[in-house]
């Protein structure tokens, strides 16, 4: 009786073991496997903060006044996130944004420039779906790039050197239904400060592919605006849905 017993607390520990480690195939930033299993990122991640491709949910929710942010591009990774799931639900008042988490200031392939503009320096616009705008006549914005039916890029950062930073990318699969009835967004950042110069950053990436999407939520890949000082109103082009 007492081998049987020493046995069954062994098998015991043993599935614990394998549970944890099941549970623990994915990482918030990192991605992974899921293994079937629901998963509620703003409250599963430190401060909701989502990257990388997590593939084989169960259900992607988003409930209502939650915030799924993706952590922002540092240069060589992160700015993006890639779910796979079977169903999704972003709520009234949920939201997944990845705004202003692509490439920062002056970098990405449609960078704005700077440029002379009768006295300071100013930066043109970002661009990536749409080109981004002039600096008040001077200057070209940042070119278009990226593909229109399977956006993946990340958005590029405004010209000058406090230029806004572009929009990150989201990828959402789903295998059935896919409700949006929240927010999902990849906005440009808009110039802050009246005295900048800088150019806005332009919209990044929202590629949802779903066997049904249903509600009435919203979704945007906006270009941020530029700076009004001096007229140069230099926009970002938006982004790609």
């Amino acid at each position: 009786m007492k081998k049987f017993l020493f046995v069954l607390l062994i098998s015991t520990f043993y599935f614990l073991i394998s549970a944890s480690a099941a549970s623990a195939a994915y990482t918030c930033l990192g991605g992974g496997d899921h293994s079937g299993a629901d998963w509620t990122p703003a409250t599963d991640c430190t401060s909701g903060e989502v990257a990388g491709t997590h593939t084989n949910i169960g259900t992607l929710y988003v409930n209502a006044g939650q915030t799924a942010t993706v952590k922002a591009y540092n240069g060589s990774s992160y700015g993006s996130v890639d779910i796979s799931a079977t169903t999704a639900t972003i709520a009234n008042t949920g939201t997944i944004t990845a705004n202003s988490k692509g490439n920062p200031a002056a970098t990405g392939i449609g960078a704005g420039s700077t440029v002379g503009c009768g006295g300071p320096a100013c930066g043109t616009g970002a661009g990536y779906g749409g080109a981004g705008a002039n600096a008040n006549g001077y200057g070209s914005g940042g070119i278009t790039y990226g593909s229109p039916t399977a956006p993946t890029d990340l958005g590029s950062g405004g010209g000058n050197s406090d230029g806004g930073a572009g929009g990150g990318a989201i990828r959402i699969t789903t295998t059935g239904t896919l409700t949006v009835s929240g927010t999902i967004s990849a906005n440009g950042t808009n110039v802050s400060g009246d005295y900048s110069y800088a150019g806005g950053g332009s919209g990044g990436s929202i590629y949802l592919t779903a066997a049904t999407l249903a509600g009435a939520g919203i979704i945007t890949a906006n270009g941020g605006n530029g700076s009004t000082y001096g007229g140069s109103r230099s926009g970002g082009g938006g982004g790609r849905i």
